[in-house]
């Protein structure tokens, strides 16, 4: 059995439920992880086979001299909106007021974080213009909005939405989750983020069952992308819905339109990824990743 680290990853979950994974013979231990900090290391540490994670930790040395790989891209698009909250909205009408105002993010070091430093620099900003605080995923992030604890916060989509719901007043100030945001912001079609992650020793010993993964998701993304977000919420289990139809619905369709045509990591892809997303503490720790090792796509070439 393969166990696999996750955290928010509904088109894995659409995988299992489509049976495309047993059809291949795979037999899946799914172990859902607060922090993407906790999935880094259950690859490092050997607790996990693979991981559903940000394409950015490929680009990083861990420790041992072992490196993360990326083998099929899953989303195209940055996950995250910066969002402000009707207190702070009046004071900050654009990017360049963010000066000295307290931001939320999931942690540091996190996917929030530096999808917040990327917007910051575009703006000319860095975070030493801003208070940096982690508020976790989900409901303490929700609550540290609705309490006043921050102003500003790097939001999912599913966050976003039960905000809208309970705290109508919140308005998002930048949302990169469509190609034409992207590109107007960053400058690219394309940031690749989510996708599935294994260490590269993992994925030489066991090259087919990497192939067998990747084509699975492959398969199970063009099935989202033909079907409604109707029809892929009620195939989701019920303990991955919410209460709240219309919220799940906004969130697969943001998912699904960010989601790879066919799991290739597109050729500017790791540069743009690197250029936007290394955090200034890494870029003074020396070095240049190797970008031609952060990723393969070997195993999706035959689709």
């Amino acid at each position: 059995m393969l166990s696999i680290s996750i955290q928010e990853a509904f088109p894995l979950h659409a995988a299992v439920e489509l049976g495309y994974l047993r059809e291949a013979g795979i037999r899946l231990q799914i172990e859902e992880m607060p922090r993407g900090s906790q999935i880094t290391e259950s690859l490092v540490g050997g607790s996990a086979d693979l991981a559903y994670h940000t394409f950015f930790d490929t680009l990083l040395r861990v420790p041992g001299g072992r490196r993360l790989q990326s083998f099929c891209t899953v989303t195209r698009l940055p996950p995250a909106v910066l969002a402000v909250s009707a207190s702070a909205r009046t004071r900050i009408q654009r990017v360049e007021d963010l000066k000295g105002s307290v931001v939320g993010i999931a942690g540091f070091g996190s996917g929030h974080h530096r999808q917040l430093e990327a917007i910051l620099a575009v703006h000319g900003l860095g975070t030493s213009h801003v208070e940096l605080v982690a508020l976790g995923n989900g409901a303490s992030s929700i609550a540290a909005i609705e309490h006043g604890k921050v102003g500003v916060a790097m939001l999912n989509t599913s966050v976003l939405n039960t905000l809208k719901k309970r705290s109508p007043g919140i308005r998002v100030l930048v949302d990169p989750r469509t190609e034409s945001e992207c590109r107007r912001i960053f400058g690219v079609d394309a940031v690749p983020s989510h996708g599935l992650l294994a260490t590269s020793m993992w994925i030489e010993r066991n090259p087919d069952m990497a192939r067998d993964m990747a084509q699975a998701m492959v398969k199970t993304m063009r099935w989202i992308r033909e079907h409604s977000p109707e029809e892929v919420r009620a195939l989701l289990p019920e303990r991955l819905r919410t209460t709240d139809a219309d919220a799940d619905l906004d969130t697969i369709h943001f998912v699904a339109q960010a989601l790879s045509v066919d799991g290739r990591m597109p050729p500017e892809g790791p540069a743009t990824v690197r250029r936007l997303y290394t955090l200034p503490s890494e870029r003074q720790m020396g070095g240049e990743a190797d970008l031609g090792g952060s990723f393969t796509n070997a195993f999706v070439e035959a689709l």
